[in-house]
């Protein structure tokens, strides 16, 4: 039996993914090991979708963007959610992505993610934040504590994978590492690790059912190395999936409340060019989210500290000028 994974690529960044998801021809393949991939396109503008196949996408009609402005569409997108979860149905894991600093595509994927929460469907968030204006932080910002707010109204957690644009990372480099990352969720919901279960699974993003800590927006974070696990903050449940025959211990003191672990079949390991990246380590950790807004929020007050200090010129226009009743100068 293969797993199934949904993506739902929401606004431009995320549409960009789900293009390059099918460049790489890693949509739709029956590949051992791997859950099945298929990508819905969805957005306010047919402006990003040029050369995707009609049948995947979602478009709102007679809307033409929203033009980094968050509010904007919120209402006729709000109306709209249900009807592309019954146009593209649910899966085994569903995988939500797009940026926070856009005007669509943030308010897009939260509320997906809000009806999926609903539907009592498995969800995993991918958000690339921006810093690139002060809009793009706000907006941010307010996508992270959207999510944090769907939590806590559904009472249910919402595991998030977050990236950030800056000078460091360019663009191609962020997106390839979200390719990789969805890949990596395809193995862990592959239904074809031996020893691990749905409900495994289950209790590993629903961290509640098994642990103590209450239901929040926290990191989800995938390595080789366990103790890159870490760096996401504390670690609630940890879902490792090892060779064959390779039963080590966690060699850290940061010891998850529940740990599960998978055994990845000696065919797949004949054929997948990952073979090289096991074991591999999925951790729902708790901190590193709060600590991503603090530094947001620091880098939102530098901002605006700068543009309120910043000289504003005299008018060009003097009051000596002519000027005609049509705006002219004459």
């Amino acid at each position: 039996m293969q797993g199934n994974l949904q993506v739902y690529s929401c606004g431009g960044l995320g549409i960009n993914i789900g293009k390059e998801l099918i460049t790489d021809d890693l949509v739709g393949r029956n590949e051992l090991g791997f859950a099945k991939i298929d990508v819905a396109f969805i957005d306010t503008s047919m402006s990003n979708l040029k050369g995707v196949n009609p049948e995947s996408t979602h478009v709102i009609e007679e809307v033409d963007g929203s033009g980094k402005v968050r509010s904007h569409n919120v209402e006729e997108i709000s109306r709209q959610v249900r009807a592309i979860l019954r146009k593209f149905e649910p899966k085994d894991i569903n995988v939500v992505v797009s940026s926070g600093g856009g005007g669509s595509g943030s308010v897009f994927a939260p509320l997906i993610v809000s009806e999926l929460l609903q539907q009592k469907k498995p969800v995993i968030v991918i958000l690339v934040g921006s810093c690139n204006s002060i809009a793009e932080l706000n907006n941010t910002i307010s996508t992270i504590k959207s999510y944090e707010s769907i939590s806590s109204r559904t009472g249910q957690p919402i595991p998030l994978a977050y990236f950030q644009n800056s000078q460091e990372k360019t663009r191609s480099e962020i997106n390839s590492t979200i390719r990789r990352a969805i890949l990596m969720y395809a193995i862990l919901f592959s239904r074809q690790n031996d020893e691990l279960d749905s409900q495994d699974l289950q209790n590993f993003l629903y961290y509640n059912n098994i642990a103590k800590f209450p239901p929040r927006l926290v990191d989800i974070v995938v390595a080789e190395n366990v103790e890159f696990c870490i760096a996401g903050g504390d670690i609630i449940t940890l879902v490792s999936i090892n060779k064959q025959n390779d039963h080590s211990e966690l060699n850290t003191l940061n010891i998850p409340e529940a740990r599960f672990t998978g055994y990845v079949q000696n065919e797949v390991l004949q054929i997948t060019p990952l073979k090289d990246s096991f074991p591999l380590h999925y951790a729902i950790c708790h901190g590193g989210i709060a600590q991503t807004v603090k530094a947001l929020q620091s880098k939102l007050s530098d901002y605006e500290a700068a543009t309120r200090s910043a000289i504003v010129s005299d008018r060009v226009v003097s009051k000596t000028d002519a000027v005609h009743d049509s705006g002219l100068i004459l």
